[in-house]
């Protein structure tokens, strides 16, 4: 009778009656306790319930079971962050490091501090990528000049007080706190063009050209709708410094 029960906590889940889940995915557990998936499923529900502690737990067991569970990682260190607990995180992400060792086949994390949720194997880390790499480079610089003739306006519209920056531009951290704390000193602002969900209307109606043209490179898009990514205009103000920080995937 297992499947049925997997099959409503699924359902329970789509409509986010997660409560209703936690007594069907304990039973999970208990009907199959070899089976890595069912407290994964247990730990999903922790984690939409905001009780990360208990999802913790779950994920850790999750990983005792199967060492390679790469969900389960990603998972388990989103819900020590929300904890506060930095030193599991490099922990687990030293379990992971020490499984891709064993194996080249597990292709995952590669430093403790490094933990994106999205990581594109064979993408290597460099101060600077040769353009001649991605084949939509050769786009935008062809569109170099309309790109501009939508940005100059935008820097133009500076306010008169502190550095100057322009007025209209959103500051960063004003959407997610954690974005503001790399902010060391001064001030950096930014301006949307693609977000969650695709083009981001209020940047794009004034950058129609440039919106579009990101839109027509496939990982631009794709990570902008999945969350892993935002297209935007970025400026800082003089003097301003940023702590080293890395972004949830490789591809940023």
């Amino acid at each position: 009778m297992i499947h049925p029960r997997l099959n409503l906590i699924s359902a329970l889940t789509s409509i986010q009656r997660h409560e209703d889940c936690l007594e069907h995915a304990r039973t999970a557990v208990a009907a199959e306790p070899s089976n890595a998936d069912r407290p994964f499923m247990l730990g999903v529900t922790y984690t939409a319930l905001n009780r990360h502690k208990e999802a913790c737990a779950a994920y850790a067991q999750a990983l005792d079971l199967n060492p390679r569970f790469k969900e389960a990682y990603i998972n388990n260190d989103a819900s020590l962050l929300k904890l506060g607990d930095l030193a599991r995180c490099r922990a687990f992400a030293e379990r992971a490091i020490a499984e891709g060792r064993k194996d080249a086949s597990f292709k995952f994390w590669t430093h403790p501090l490094q933990r994106p949720p999205a990581l594109v194997s064979g993408l290597t880390t460099r101060a600077w990528h040769d353009p001649k790499d991605f084949k939509w480079m050769a786009m935008l610089e062809a569109h170099y000049g309309e790109i501009m003739s939508e940005l100059e306006p935008l820097l133009a519209e500076r306010s008169s007080g502190g550095a100057g920056m322009p007025s209209q531009w959103g500051r960063v951290g004003g959407r997610a706190t954690h974005d503001g704390s790399l902010v060391r000193t001064g001030e950096w602002r930014e301006w949307v063009l693609l977000k969650g969900g695709g083009v981001h209307e209020a940047g794009a109606r004034r950058c129609p050209k440039t919106a579009a043209l990101l839109e027509r490179i496939p990982a631009a898009l794709g990570m902008a709708k999945t969350g892993l990514g935002e297209a935007l205009f970025s400026v800082l103000a003089p003097g301003t410094h940023l702590r080293p920080h890395c972004g949830s995937t490789n591809q940023r």
